[in-house]
C-alpha cells in the first residue's frame, strides 16, 4: 500500500534552545586601548532571544598545562529585542583574556558564548599562554587599499620562526 497526499518538510533541529555569539571590535589590543565587546543571542532559525545576561571578563593563566580563569570584572547586561548587547571596557593590563556572556531567556534556558583575545603591553611575550599552531591576527576586520595592517603573529612554540612574504 502507499500513502498519497503526504508532504515532507525539513525542520531545523538543535540540541540547545538558542546560541550566544561573542566577539570584540579588534583582533588584539595594547594596554590603555578601549575594547568594545558585542554579543548576539538567537535561535537556530535566526529569531532574536531577549533575556537577562551576565558578562564576565576572565584573565587566563596556565597551571600544570591546564587553563585557569580568574574573574576580573562582572556586568549585568541584558540583550535587547534584537537579541544584541554591547559593553565597552578598558584594556588595563597585558595578558590573555576571555569574555564570557551568559543569557537566560524567558523560559529559564541559559546559554553561554565566549571569545578569547590578547592585550599586549610592557613585558608581554606570550610565551606563558597557549595559541594554535599558527595565528595571524589583524587589528581590525577590513582595510581600505593602501592602509597598513597591524598584525599579531602567534604560534604554539616558544622561539618559533615564521617566514612572512609580502607581495607588492
Amino acid at each position: 500500500s502507499s500513502v498519497t497526499g503526504v508532504e515532507t518538510c525539513a525542520l531545523p533541529i538543535s540540541r540547545t534552545p538558542f546560541k550566544v555569539f561573542a566577539w570584540v571590535d579588534r583582533g588584539h589590543y595594547r594596554v590603555g586601548d578601549d575594547i568594545v565587546a558585542s554579543f548576539q543571542a538567537h535561535t537556530l532559525d535566526q529569531k532574536p532571544v531577549e533575556g537577562k545576561g551576565q558578562l564576565k571578563l576572565l584573565k587566563l593563566s596556565y597551571e600544570n598545562n591546564e587553563p585557569v580563569e580568574t574573574q576580573k570584572q562582572v556586568w549585568d547586561l541584558s540583550t535587547n529585542v534584537e537579541g544584541r548587547a554591547r559593553q565597552q571596557m578598558k584594556a588595563a593590563e597585558p595578558g590573555q583574556y576571555r569574555v564570557s556572556y551568559s543569557v537566560t531567556d524567558s523560559k529559564g534556558h541559559t546559554q553561554e558564548g565566549g571569545y578569547v583575545f590578547v592585550i599586549r603591553g610592557p613585558g608581554f611575550t606570550g610565551k606563558e599562554f597557549r595559541f594554535n599552531d599558527l595565528e595571524l591576527v589583524t587589528d581590525k576586520r577590513e582595510y581600505a587599499p593602501g592602509e597598513k595592517v597591524k598584525l599579531q603573529l602567534n604560534t604554539d612554540r616558544v622561539g618559533g620562526t615564521i617566514l612572512l612574504f609580502v607581495r607588492a
